[in-house]
């Protein structure tokens, strides 16, 4: 996979997800929307022309026989559902059988508490290509190790 980059101040430059307080109330100053969180998340690059992979429904239903070895996929790049207290996913996919990605830089890939998420990657719905090795199994939950991404055209 090729990656070339993009054209500076075309992607968005936060990843933050803030949230309101419940009714009739403020967030207290200890909760994080008060003392901000995390790292500018990691730029994704443009793909090169050409640059292609399967969607992950596609590949979901082979993942055993791909298990342990490289593959591609093209799809949305999205925050993953909830889990722990405020520790989320960035996957590829929706639903239930979304892929994780496992990545030095993603992993959870957000993080936060109840007033404020930030994210690792700016994970908007875009569509992505990730090359990396398939890992995990069908009932621990599918994750791309190692993933390279870059955002398809």
């Amino acid at each position: 996979m090729r990656l070339s980059r993009r054209p500076s101040g075309t992607q968005p430059q936060s990843a933050v997800v803030t949230f309101p307080a419940p009714a009739g109330k403020e967030w207290p100053q200890d909760k994080l929307v008060h003392k901000g969180f995390g790292a500018p998340p990691k730029e994704i690059p443009l793909c090169e022309p050409g640059v292609t992979g399967e969607p992950w429904s596609s590949l979901r239903p082979r993942a055993a026989s791909l298990r342990n070895k490289p593959i591609v996929v093209r799809d949305r790049l999205l925050v993953g559902p909830a889990h722990g207290k405020a520790l989320r996913w960035i996957v590829l996919g929706e639903g239930d059988w979304a892929l994780r990605l496992k990545a030095p830089w993603t992993n959870p890939g957000c993080a936060g508490d109840e007033s404020l998420l930030a994210c690792s990657l700016p994970a908007f719905g875009q569509k992505v290509v990730a090359q990396g090795k398939l890992v995990g199994s069908a009932d621990s939950g599918w994750g791309l190790w190692e993933a390279k991404l870059c955002e398809a055209r």
